[in-house]
Parts: structure tokens; sequence; C-alpha cells
């Protein structure tokens, strides 16, 4: 639900001159100010009211809800929380999902690899695939990822070429100062 805007629509607008103006006067005025419903910045499960303004008149609070009920069937009933200092900007903000394993998956597909490597003398690397497959540890992306990681640092060794090469455990290059 994030950046959701709450509109506020204008009455009829009278076709004088004088009442044109005392219109637009108000239209000027309500877009100068808006309230925005989007997810609370301290907890995404949680929804937020913020104000905005565009003047220099006193800025509302950002209210905090909690959603509860809703579903297939019921209507959900918003619950207030309390008061936020969030600004409609953060309650507008879209959060993003990071890419990628998370970087502890990765770690245990290096150690696995390296463990692995190390009970063995020479080792295609479909059998670490299907070892790594086998215990749910990393997908064959990231252990490809992780192996040219392991290779540039010189900690596995690839002996032949193509379908016909193997690895085998290698020993870190001693890093340069």
């Amino acid at each position: 639900m994030p950046g959701k805007g709450v509109r506020f629509a204008i009455g009829n607008i009278a076709l004088t001159t004088k009442h044109l103006e005392i219109e637009m006067e108000c239209l000027v005025a309500t877009i100068r100010s808006a309230l925005f419903l989007g997810t609370d910045p301290s907890d995404r499960n949680r929804l937020a009211l913020a104000h905005g303004k565009a003047s220099a008149s006193a800025l509302g609070k950002t209210i905090v809800f909690d959603l509860e009920g809703g579903g297939k069937e019921d209507v959900p009933v918003l619950r207030a929380l309390g008061f936020s200092d969030a600004t409609d900007a953060d309650v507008c903000q879209v959060q993003r999902n990071s890419v990628g394993r998370p970087s502890t998956e990765r770690a245990k597909a290096i150690e696995f690899v390296l463990e692995y490597l190390h009970n063995s003398d020479l080792m295609p690397w479909e059998a670490v695939e299907r070892a790594a497959e086998a215990r749910s540890i990393a997908s064959p992306g990231t252990l490809n990822s992780v192996r040219a990681e392991l290779a540039k640092t010189g900690q596995i060794i690839q002996i032949g070429k193509g379908r016909n090469a193997k690895w085998r455990l290698g020993s870190p290059r001693p890093e340069s100062d």
C-alpha cells in the first residue's frame, strides 16, 4: 500500500466571475495541503496517515494505525496507535526488497564448497552442485558465483577445461599491502 494519496474533491464552481475567483482561491488553498496514506516507516506492517504541506503553516503529526481483520470477506478495521515523527515523504517512500541471497547464505555456500573440496583430491563441479542441492545449501547461480570468487582468490583451482574440468582445494594468494 505504499504511497496511496487521499484526494479531496472541490464542489461545483459558480459561473459568475466573482464566485469563480473565490472558488479558485479555495482550490489553490486545498492543493497546498494533503493527507497521504502509506506504510509506517518504523514498522512496515502498520499504516500511517501523514500530513503534507506546501505552505509555512503548522504541519499535523503523522498518525499510526494497526490494521485488524480484513481478508477475503471482511472489511479491515483501522485502530489508531498514536503519533509518529515520520513525514509525508517517509510514508510514501516505496520499500525496495534487497536483491540476491543474503550474505549469510553466500557465506554458507563458500564454507560448503571449501569443506566439500577439502575431503577430495579432484572433483567435477557437477558433484559439488548435486551435493549442495541435496543439502539445500545454495542455488546453482550462487554456487557459480562463489566458484568464480574462490577461483579468483586461489582458494580453489580448476584442473582441465570444459566438461572434463575438475576442481580441487587451492591455497589463498597472499594479500599485497
